[in-house]
């Protein structure tokens, strides 16, 4: 079975499944905020390795993710399905976020807190940005989708499960 490296964590990925599936399977640190539906952006990943094996960029995604950013290797979680037999690897946006802001609260030896703050705002403000160019993708896609399939009580009760549990993976001591 072909492994996906979601953040240096090994998990198992199904042929047809989406990162964002098996992310949130194994209880991985990817975001989401719309459901794998591709509109919030919040599953955004950078694609490190084998993105031979997962499927070309649906219309949504196309239409989400710039042309520069996908050029760059990234890709939405919920979008992108395994579609080979190799291994992938990625780097979700929000788990690059928290390894930069530790890097600023705890330097690593060599980098100053300054280096390490530059680094964080670069893409806070690039993260920012793709989320502002978003408006025109989420009014051509968004109201279709949530007439199409209105949110479930299961879908928002698995999305609060979810997002409490990586609020406590982001956030160290907020509870069990």
């Amino acid at each position: 079975m072909p492994i996906a490296w979601i953040n240096g964590e090994r998990v198992e990925l199904k042929l047809g499944e989406s990162l964002l599936g098996a992310a949130r399977e194994a209880g991985s640190h990817v975001w989401f905020l719309c459901d794998g539906r591709g509109l919030c952006l919040t599953c955004e990943c950078r694609v490190l390795a084998g993105g031979e094996h997962l499927s070309p960029p649906t219309e949504v995604e196309s239409s989400a993710v710039g042309a520069g950013r996908r050029q760059s290797g990234y890709r939405l979680a919920c979008q992108a399905k395994l579609t080979g037999n190799g291994d992938v690897s990625v780097l979700s946006s929000a788990e690059q976020i928290r390894r930069q802001l530790v890097g600023v609260l705890i330097p690593q030896e060599g980098e100053g807190r300054i280096q390490s703050a530059g680094a964080l705002m670069r893409t806070s403000l690039e993260i920012a940005a793709g989320l502002l160019g978003t408006v025109p993708h989420v009014a051509r896609h968004g109201l279709r989708q949530l007439s199409e399939s209105p949110p479930s009580v299961d879908r928002a009760a698995g999305y609060a499960r979810d997002t409490l549990r990586l609020f406590r993976r982001l956030v160290p001591g907020s509870g069990s």
